[in-house]
């Protein structure tokens, strides 16, 4: 259904269609912006027909104090990733807000986009982990070898490689194994006896990802932009998304090293890497209903309605085509594509310009990122010398006025980014339309066509009059000619689609399957285990047993991830395959589970973190001290340096607890003088560790959060060493005195 032939109101119909009927209705769009629209346009009609209706806003609703209330209606609004994430949410901890809500229908808004542009994206729950703040320092390394690399080679494009052994020395990483080991990776890291900087039990994982950490500092470096993929707001990081909707997504989170990266680099205070072990792609949420229907103005040609078939496994789906209900008044005006900036500056100027002053017609003008938008509407202001209108990101400080009430006069000028450039309805006074409409100025060539077609989309709506050019500007490009760079940029951009979505098809739509498919089955087991220790005598296992299993699910789907990826590298003939990617992640899984079974019927065999080990201790009730002794003791057995003063510590109270020590006692005196001298040790270790963090990663960010927040742990560690070497030299003393 092409744009401006009235999307929104058509979804509202068929919801309110299939409402009437009992079933519940969830209609999803590609930012929360819509949606808020989306259900306020709808509302007079969904009233008429007395259907509840609601917006699975979690910011609104949280400022209400109730998150849930909106799956009560018959009829929620809410983007994709809320949607999935309340399902996720209820699955694993029952807590999502949608309880016994049926998966009734689904609406999905601009349905290409979510199900083919967005086939390799996932829904994920972050979990925080024990301990991941210990990779601060692998993230540091990976930078400054990323930097060094780039220096030395003179060129920004050169990256390391995980396989340099020296590098791999550095960070205390094994030697990779022969050609012939399977996985074609590392050998066992508990046969090497290189010191690591890596915990043990994340030791494997972070091998796996080493190239992925590599190629994410190097992305930092490189082609990472402020103000398009992210941007720094009260000094966090907060990831934009600029391949659909423009949105900041305040609530998400850049995975595998990617968002630390960027916090180091800006200065900001460094937050934990997560586990993503509770997750769902787009196509396996909208599985789970009985029906979908899908709307889009850019359905594409038939490979794309192949890859929806595909995302949705279904061989019944049907493709409708809506004709107009109008003539479309359009002008579509030749692209222009230049390669000096300047040039590309005063092409879309005057193009402004003319509208404005010549024409008296409102323009809208699309830049590729925040950063832009924002330098660009202050320099039209200055040179044309009028207030510009700004709709750039779902921030309010970056909006002057409101799309969705707001109507433009002739003479307006808009500056928006795809926030503004998808989905999005202007409304025009009278004289607006009469002097030729909206015209919209593309002022860069969008990765995906679906976003370019989006973009003026915005003009010529519901029979109005309207006309639209792009004016971009791409430095690379080698011809001098405007036309025949025109083509080369069209031809370069149709080939990056099509290999962008046989990537998807070929390894991104099966890979997801597969690990949406492992993620049931887990979920299942996960649910048992909630069910018997709540049954159970041991409840208070409850927490850590869940926790510890799924992090043991998060690191078995990144290394097999991992290991799907470069086993496709090695063989891609046959590891591409959906079913040879099935059987081999169904065997790995099956091996997995029954690791985890063994480890449960063994009690806290379960728990492979030291440090979630020396949590689970201090949470044992008071009369089990002996079991508690005994985890900890396990734990620090396994990796002291990573257990460290927390298990140092918690082991002496229990000791003193367990039994008054007589500093008389040569025995009682050497034990305690011995487990307050570890703890000291454990305490300067560390200091050392965080030390060597604080000279790799401040370095030129003095003053900065991330300064002030190593600074605090360093002064915390000095304070608490210094209490134990206090606790010492009263234990000596009293056993001298006496």
């Amino acid at each position: 259904m092409e744009t401006g032939e009235g999307k929104s109101i058509t979804f509202a119909v068929i919801a309110a269609f299939h409402a009437l009927q009992g079933k519940r209705v969830d209609v999803a769009t590609s930012s929360s912006q819509l949606a808020r629209d989306g259900e306020r346009s709808a509302a007079p009609l969904f009233d008429a027909f007395e259907l509840s209706h609601g917006v699975c806003d979690h910011r609104e609703l949280a400022k209400n104090g109730d998150s849930v209330a909106c799956y009560s209606a018959k009829i929620v609004y809410g983007t994709v990733s809320e949607l999935a994430g309340d399902y996720l949410r209820d699955v694993i901890f029952g807590q999502g807000g949608r309880g016994s809500r049926p998966f009734g229908v689904l609406l999905l808004d601009e349905v290409d986009a979510a199900l083919v542009d967005g086939a390799a994206n996932l829904t994920m729950l972050s979990m925080d982990v024990p301990g991941m703040d210990r990779l601060y320092f692998l993230y540091g390394a990976v930078l400054q070898k990323v930097k060094r690399t780039m220096e030395l080679e003179g060129d920004r494009s050169v990256m390391p490689h995980y396989t340099d052994p020296e590098f791999r020395r550095m960070l205390g990483l094994p030697a990779l194994a022969t050609p012939e080991a399977d996985e074609g990776a590392s050998s066992d890291p508990q046969a090497e006896t290189t010191e690591s900087i890596i915990p043990k039990c994340l030791l494997v994982a972070c091998d796996k990802k080493l190239q992925v950490y590599i190629e994410h500092a190097w992305a930092t470096q490189t082609w990472l932009r402020k103000g398009r993929q992210y941007d720094v707001v009260d000094k966090k990081i907060v990831v934009i998304d600029s391949k659909t909707s423009g949105e900041y997504q305040a609530s998400s989170v850049y995975s595998e090293g990617l968002h630390q990266f960027l916090q180091i680099q800006h200065g900001s205070a460094l937050t934990p890497e997560s586990l993503n072990s509770v997750y769902i792609s787009n196509g396996a949420l909208a599985q789970r209903y009985d029906a979908v229907v899908g709307i889009t103005g850019t359905i594409g040609p038939t490979r794309d309605q192949q890859a929806m078939q595909k995302a949705l496994r279904s061989s019944v789906t049907s493709f409708a085509v809506l004709p107009r209900s109008k003539l479309r008044p359009y002008t579509q005006f030749p692209p222009l594509v230049l390669s000096d900036a300047m040039a590309w500056r005063e092409c879309w100027l005057q193009e402004a310009e003319r509208c404005v002053g010549q024409e008296r017609r409102p323009v809208l003008l699309i830049f590729a990122d925040k950063e832009t938008a924002c330098r660009e509407a202050e320099y039209l202001e200055s040179r044309l010398e009028l207030t510009v209108k700004r709709y750039i990101i779902n921030d309010r400080s970056f909006q002057t006025f409101s799309a969705s009430t707001d109507l433009l006069e002739p003479g307006d000028v808009v500056v928006s980014t795809n926030f503004g450039g998808r989905g999005t309805d202007y409304k025009l006074t009278k004289a607006a339309t009469e002097n030729g409409g909206l015209h919209t100025v593309l002022t860069f060539y969008a990765d995906s066509i679906r976003v370019i077609a989006q973009a003026f989309g915005r003009s010529a709506r519901a029979g109005n009059p309207g006309s639209g050019v792009l004016i971009a500007f791409d430095g690379t490009l080698g011809s001098d000619d405007l036309f025949a760079r025109r083509l080369e940029q069209e031809a370069a951009s149709r080939q990056q689609y099509r290999d962008s979505l046989a990537e998807q098809m070929k390894t991104n739509l099966p890979l997801n399957d597969s690990c949406d498919a492992l993620f049931q089955r887990f979920a299942k087991i996960h649910s048992a285990l909630r069910k018997r220790l709540t049954e159970a005598r041991n409840a208070h296992n409850k927490l850590h047993f869940q926790r510890a299993i799924r992090d043991r699910f998060g690191l078995f789907i990144e290394e097999l991830r991992h290991d799907i990826a470069m086993r496709i590298e090695q063989d891609e003939e046959t590891c591409s395959r959906r079913s040879w990617i099935e059987q081999y992640a169904n065997e790995r899984y099956s091996a997995w589970g029954k690791a985890v079974t063994s480890d449960f019927k063994a009690g806290d065999q379960l728990i492979t973190n030291e440090r979630c080990l020396i949590v689970y201790a201090r949470d044992l009730p008071s009369d089990d001290g002996d079991h508690a002794t005994a985890v900890v003791e396990r734990a620090l057995g396994s990796d002291p340096t990573f257990a460290g003063p927390a298990g140092r510590m918690l082991l002496l109270k229990l000791k003193l607890k367990k039994k008054r020590f007589n500093p008389r006692k040569e025995d009682d005196y050497e034990s305690v003088k011995r487990l307050l001298e570890q703890a000291r040790d454990a305490f300067t270790a560390e200091i050392e560790f965080v030390g060597g963090q604080h000279e790799l990663l401040v370095q030129g960010l003095t003053g900065s959060d991330l300064d002030h927040q190593l600074s605090e742990t360093m002064n915390v560690l000095f304070i608490m060493r210094d209490c134990v070497a206090q606790g010492l030299a009263e234990w000596e003393a009293s056993h001298e005195k006496r």
